[in-house]
């Protein structure tokens, strides 16, 4: 069986303790702009190539080490200006998320093929149509 979902990939996921944001003075805000220069960069400008506009982003220096280390070792601006270390306000955790999401007609979907050897289309689908009107879709 094979799906058209897409290989899953590494991602990072974060669990932010909204109490320890307001104790720390840390709004939304300024976390998702230190968690964005680390990962995917900010834009701050535009460049005018007379064809195209390129965007001009920020990036937090690299580091070669591991991803978990990199956000352990940010801080995060607070009211006061002072730097809170991520490790207060949100807890990273590993986790995988799908690449693409396939639509059809501006609705999610997935196809899923399988090879039959030795049986036709209508026996296959006498059989699993039943078993997927039982499946609870939202």
């Amino acid at each position: 069986m094979q799906d058209d979902f897409g290989i899953e990939r590494y991602a990072l996921d974060f669990q932010v303790n909204k109490a320890m944001m307001d104790q720390k003075l840390v709004n939304f805000t300024d976390l998702s702009r230190t968690l964005r220069l680390a990962s995917e960069g900010i834009t701050i400008s535009e460049f005018d190539t007379g064809k195209e506009m390129i965007d001009i982003k920020l990036y937090s220096k690299a580091s070669p080490s591991d991803p978990f280390l990199t956000f352990e070792r940010l801080t995060v601006p607070n009211a006061r200006g002072e730097q809170i270390p991520l490790t207060q306000i949100a807890q990273v955790n590993p986790t995988f998320s799908i690449q693409n999401i396939p639509h059809r007609d501006l609705s999610r979907a997935v196809t899923i093929s399988s090879d039959v050897k030795g049986r036709t289309a209508t026996d296959v689908m006498a059989e699993i149509k039943p078993l997927i009107e039982k499946i609870p879709f939202p």
